[in-house]
């Protein structure tokens, strides 16, 4: 367990931690590739805090050392947020036949399920209606994805600083039924890292309104698939031909 609010934030602190784990070379190569993937899928994109997405990316991974040491998972961490804001620079976005087929051949058919299942866990609902029988009677791959959920939020607080104060408590609802869910599922010392991160948001200063930042990520023009024309009017096209 890593042991402060700020944990590794790059692909090279991921890769020191993942050889003191005794990960193989085969390994360790699988996990460059998937950075120099995420690279090209989040080229430009930074989060609403200026954080660029990439980093994200490997502190959620970080965070799943917490809780695994299955090269899987962690992989799966570090792909987690591929088919909702990934730009793959296809027609079809999101968890698409290609898209997958792109994300397996990376990481293989195991790590890419997790991902996939990660894509359609709706988190928020669950954390509103979820009953402790019912986070226990999720399948096994199921609470792993439950997991990385708590993972990929507890490392967006390392934003929180430059979030309003009504972002900063919705996250810390998260945080605390997270911090419930991980000890259910017997991952205490996870479950005490989810809460300690919930305590620094409630120490954290109050900031304006006018002076917080945004939530939503932001990709700049002149980086992006996204922005070119033509991709973008194909897309336009294909939505109102499903209306």
């Amino acid at each position: 367990m890593t042991s402060s609010h700020i944990w590794p934030q790059s692909i090279a602190g991921l890769i020191v931690l993942a050889q003191a784990r005794g990960w193989s070379d085969a390994n360790l190569a699988q996990l460059w590739t998937l950075h120099d993937l995420m690279a090209r899928l989040f080229s430009g994109r930074y989060r609403g805090s200026g954080r660029p997405f990439v980093s994200h990316l490997a502190g959620t991974a970080v965070l799943a050392m917490d809780f695994t040491d299955d090269v899987d998972t962690i992989l799966a961490a570090y792909a987690h947020a591929a088919y909702a804001q990934g730009e793959f620079g296809r027609l079809k976005s999101g968890a698409s036949d290609q898209n997958r087929k792109e994300i397996r051949m990376t990481i293989g058919q195991a790590a890419e399920a997790l991902v996939y299942d990660y894509d359609a866990f709706d988190f928020d609902h669950f954390v509103t209606t979820a009953t402790d029988d019912e986070v226990l009677a999720l399948s096994s791959p199921i609470k792993t994805v439950l997991l990385l959920r708590i993972a990929n939020e507890c490392d967006d607080t390392s934003d929180a600083a430059v979030h309003n104060q009504r972002w900063r408590q919705a996250c810390a609802t998260r945080l605390e039924a997270g911090a419930r869910f991980a000890k259910l599922l017997g991952q205490e010392a996870f479950a005490q890292r989810v809460a300690a991160q919930q305590a620094y948001l409630a120490g954290l200063p109050d900031i304006a309104s006018d002076a917080s930042r945004p939530k939503r990520s932001i990709t700049l023009k002149n980086r992006s698939l996204r922005r070119k024309p033509l991709l973008r009017r194909l897309r336009q096209i294909t939505r109102l031909m499903k209306l």
